[in-house]
């Protein structure tokens, strides 16, 4: 069982270590966001469906609740 757990923690291991790059890189993209980013997509009637996912994403990530 050991031998299974440690090549489970490889794996998950493996799998962080593919996606920390990208984390990072959207995390600073996110701190480069403004208040004025924001009202700009608040103005949109319907906004595209890419920057509907992106704002629910972070809607999520600040633990608010969606309002399109």
């Amino acid at each position: 069982m050991s031998i299974a757990l440690d090549r489970l923690r490889q794996d998950v291991q493996a799998d962080v270590d593919k996606a920390s790059p990208q984390y990072e890189n959207a995390l600073k993209a996110l701190k480069m966001l403004n208040k004025a980013d924001y009202d700009e997509i608040r103005t949109f009637r319907q906004p595209p469906q890419p920057v509907l996912a992106v704002m629910n994403t972070i809607c999520i990530m600040f633990q608010r609740k969606p309002e399109y």
